[in-house]
């Protein structure tokens, strides 16, 4: 089954809607429906026209992510764009404006870069906007509307008969991103008029990286800045900085001193179940909300998640999504000879449902200091040993 996820502030908590609706307030949405209208106009006649198609955009539709909040955008001849406007509403990207517009353009770009060389299926970019202070009064981004709904569910809620095609699919569209690799760590810029590319600094960083051990360490070392000075949730000091310690080890841990030095491919920075869209014969239709996608080390790119149970899940769970995890890791041993026969590549079937890929999925999740202590609770077992206790370590900390 899959789910519509325009739903509005249905889908909003109690404690984020307040937020969410002071954003809403402030995007000037007649701005939008007219850059829409000329963008489709400019595209179909090739210069801006007077005669323009009309559209409309129903504010009460939307769907909400970590940066942007998205809307449908309804001509009246049934074309159906999608505007996604970069609101950051819950301040997970905390950098300056001009360093917030190079990651911002780097998304669009990065975007137009898979379409060109994969055949992932990627929204086409059709306008974009990185000025903050456009008449819209935020960056936004206009796309085509890809057929299909969010998946909705768990891999291992997919109905057998369409789940092993299903996961084909996936693991098809990951190694071709794989084999877009670069030698540094960073954003990407791409000129698409002359097809020329470099890596740039990502977000929050100085400079682009040449090892994954420095990056991972330097990633780490920011987050855990933001954990030690986070009151989000009541918390002590000695759970801070515990945390602080599991999760960079667990960082540390999940990175392989043979492939440190790269190639570095493309990653999608949260290839979650709700980002994939799907037919109704679970056919994968599209992969969106590209926002953050640069490149990384390949022991964060192979990480996928979703294919281990989560904590507190019941235990008649566990069968299900090993089945599922098996019936990808033979879906990517069939493929993955495209980055292997390379010989500067791990093996990226080892690493979905790992013990390395929980510990770099959690302990480099960014902009989220608040969940650290509870990450760093259920990586213990992992990092330091089973039959270890938070409580135990708080104890040694303490002496």
């Amino acid at each position: 089954m899959v789910l519509d996820s325009f739903t509005g502030l249905d889908g909003v908590t109690s404690g984020q809607r307040s937020k969410v609706e002071e954003y809403l307030d402030r995007v000037n949405f007649t701005a939008l429906e007219c850059r829409a209208n000329h963008s489709r106009a400019a595209a179909a006649r090739g210069e801006v026209s007077t005669v323009l198609h009309e559209c409309s955009i129903d504010p009460s539709r939307f769907a909400l992510g970590r940066c942007n909040i998205v809307f449908k955008v309804r001509f009246s001849d049934g074309v159906v764009w999608v505007a996604r406007v970069f609101t950051n509403h819950f301040g997970v990207i905390r950098e300056q404006d001009s360093a917030i517009t190079d990651f911002f353009r780097s998304e669009v770009e990065t975007m137009q870069y898979i379409t060109d060389k994969s055949n992932i299926p990627v929204p086409k970019v059709l306008d974009y906007d990185s000025n903050p202070h456009n008449p819209v009064n935020f960056r936004f981004i206009l796309m085509e509307a890809l057929p299909g709904q969010p998946l909705g569910v768990p891999y291992s809620h997919i109905p057998h008969e369409n789940r092993r095609h299903f996961l084909k699919q996936l693991a098809d569209y990951l190694l071709q991103l794989g084999s877009l690799s670069f030698s540094a760590i960073g954003s990407l810029r791409y000129d698409r008029k002359v097809g020329s590319t470099k890596i740039v600094p990502r977000s929050g960083t100085v400079s682009v990286y040449s090892s994954s051990l420095t990056f991972v360490r330097d990633i780490r070392c920011r987050e855990n800045h933001l954990l030690l000075t986070d009151e989000t949730f009541p918390s002590t000091k000695g759970d801070r900085e515990l945390a602080s310690k599991v999760l960079m080890r667990a960082a540390l841990k999940g990175v392989q001193t043979k492939f440190s030095a790269g190639p570095f491919p493309l990653s999608h920075p949260d290839l979650h179940y709700n980002n994939i869209l799907v037919d109704a014969q679970y056919n994968i239709t599209g992969i969106i909300d590209w926002s953050g996608v640069t490149t990384v080390p390949q022991e964060v790119f192979a990480s996928v998640p979703g294919f281990r149970r989560p904590p507190g899940s019941a235990i008649q769970e566990a069968e299900p999504y090993a089945v599922c995890l098996e019936e990808f890791v033979d879906a990517l041993r069939e493929r993955e000879s495209v980055l292997l026969d390379r010989g500067d590549w791990l093996v990226v079937s080892d690493f979905p449902g790992s013990n390395s890929a929980e510990c770099l999925n959690k302990a480099l999740e960014e902009g989220m200091p608040w969940r650290g202590i509870a990450y760093a609770k259920y990586l213990v077992p992992i990092v330091v040993g089973e039959g270890t206790t938070w409580d135990q370590l708080l104890g040694k900390e303490s002496k």
